[in-house]
């Protein structure tokens, strides 16, 4: 079933890191803690969520974008001009280092089956081709 909204959870320093992907506009938004939503009696005990970034990557094949949440650094890198790929990095003063691997895990499996596909059929494809020449 196609979808126009991948998200995907991820928990970072006890926090949970909601991230969103809209294919239609090719906007990515990252929100930070939990959402809680007003009850009946309008009490609103605790709304902690905090959106972060929200970026348009105007369907350029590589897009990295640059934030910072409670002092600390972060690169959120997308990629998806032959496979899908996106990862969260973390910016420190002495090195880089990689926080989660791949933040849209559901779309990055989806992108190497499409490609494998693909690949799959050309091979067929060219074999019939140069059977019959």
């Amino acid at each position: 079933m196609w979808n126009r909204f991948d998200s995907a959870i991820h928990i970072i320093n006890n926090q949970k890191w909601s991230f969103r992907y809209d294919r239609f506009t090719s906007a990515i938004s990252l929100n930070v803690g939990e959402h809680r939503k007003v009850s009946k009696e309008g009490n609103n005990s605790d709304n902690s969520h905090v959106t972060v970034v929200r970026s348009f990557s105007y369907f350029a094949p590589k897009r990295k974008i640059n934030f910072s949440y409670q002092g600390q650094q972060y690169q959120l890198s997308i990629s998806w001009l032959l496979l899908w790929r996106s990862q969260l990095l973390e910016h420190s003063a002495e090195s880089t280092s990689v926080v989660i691997k791949e933040v849209f895990t559901k779309r990055r499996r989806r992108s190497i089956t499409i490609g494998c596909y693909v690949a799959l059929l050309s091979a067929i494809k060219l074999g019939l081709m140069y059977a019959h020449a």
